[in-house]
């Protein structure tokens, strides 16, 4: 039953700004706590700081509806939001195998889709855009476009990794639609992916000077093939561009700042510098920034920093959860995705996040 979500995990749809997975997931887990079989507990290490968190974005969202007059459905869609974090605290004993192959299947539809826009769109007739005036290709055509679609990719590709640290026709195309998607971390997360599972983990005799045919002939064709796409994204212009375009995380983070200065213990009520932009003065702000583009940053703008240290050390305490090294590389890599995205309040993100529980219970 579980494994209905996985469609609308990775093809991340939303509807009134609140997505499908959300929709889906609530029913499920009250369903779950109502016909309690002991397949599901609270993890108590998490809920005291989650509980904590919730609790302090409650009452940043009442308190400045109350102070600005504003209680609208979109403050009603914030209190009901804040309670997706409660994946973080729960453990729920699933069929791994099942839940794996699901995200596999679906992850391949995903990326298909990808490649087909990208070649629809023409977009492969002049790459050199492709990082720049062309990265927008699948917006408004694939969900989460760009960065929240790479994720069940990376997820993906971590999985085959974890499972086998060989080559093989979906690692191939989860790492091409990964970059296809022109998010940077998500090209990163892949890279660091491939180095670790494929050339340190299994070659840890070959780093270590000692000798081993087949070993090396591996070591060498996955140091080829990196080389080559390091080659192909280099000689790329747009690529080279986008790597060193600062100005708008520069000025949001400056920005966001001071906003924070100003109500640095409730936030704004769930609001980020969209929401703010005109109403509350900033002298450095230059443009009308959808968001932080930094989840830590964004949980602080919105909630406060009590919330944000309360979320802290929530995954600090998930990361001391993670039994195997494995699995602290792919914590580690979504969390530098959040730090470059506010994927933090992204409820796929968070699904994640709690399937490296499942890997934990084992």
């Amino acid at each position: 039953m579980f494994e209905i979500l996985i469609p609308s995990i990775v093809f991340s749809y939303s509807i009134f700004n609140i997505q499908l997975s959300n929709i889906i997931f609530y029913p499920y887990l009250i369903g779950r706590l109502y016909t309690f079989n002991g397949k599901l507990n609270i993890k108590k290490s998490e809920f005291v700081p989650v509980v904590l968190f919730i609790l302090m974005s409650i009452i940043s969202t009442i308190s400045y509806s109350m102070i600005t007059n504003d209680f609208n459905f979109r403050t009603i869609v914030q209190l009901i939001f804040t309670f997706q974090y409660l994946i973080l605290c729960i453990n729920l004993k699933i069929d791994q195998c099942k839940l794996e192959k699901k995200l596999i299947f679906y992850s391949r539809l995903l990326s298909f889709f990808i490649i087909f826009i990208f070649i629809y769109k023409g977009v492969y007739l002049n790459l050199n855009t492709l990082f720049t005036s062309g990265r927008l290709y699948g917006q408004d055509i694939i969900p989460g476009w760009p960065n929240s679609t790479a994720l069940p990719l990376i997820f993906t590709t971590w999985i085959i990794l974890k499972n086998g640290t060989k080559l093989s026709f979906d690692l191939i195309l989860f790492s091409i639609s990964s970059i296809l998607t022109t998010s940077r971390m998500s090209i990163a997360a892949i890279i660091i992916l491939w180095i670790y599972f494929l050339i340190i983990k299994p070659n840890k005799e070959i780093l270590k000077g000692k000798i081993n045919r087949g070993s090396i002939f591996k070591f060498a064709i996955v140091i080829l093939i990196l080389a080559f796409l390091g080659f192909i994204l280099m000689k790329n212009e747009s690529f080279i561009y986008r790597l060193g375009v600062t100005y708008d995380r520069d000025n949001i983070f400056v920005s966001t700042i001071e906003y924070i200065k100003k109500s640095p213990l409730i936030g704004y009520g769930g609001n980020t510098i969209a929401q703010l932009y005109g109403k509350i003065s900033n002298n450095v702000i230059m443009y009308n920034w959808q968001h932080t583009h930094n989840a830590f940053l964004e949980i602080a703008l919105r909630y406060g920093l009590p919330a944000l240290l309360f979320f802290i050390v929530i995954l600090y305490k998930l990361f001391k959860e993670q039994r195997s090294f494995d699995s602290k590389i792919l914590f580690l890599i979504l969390i530098m995705l959040a730090t470059s995205q506010i994927l933090i309040r992204n409820f796929t993100f968070l699904f994640f996040i709690f399937l490296l529980n499942v890997y934990n219970l084992e």
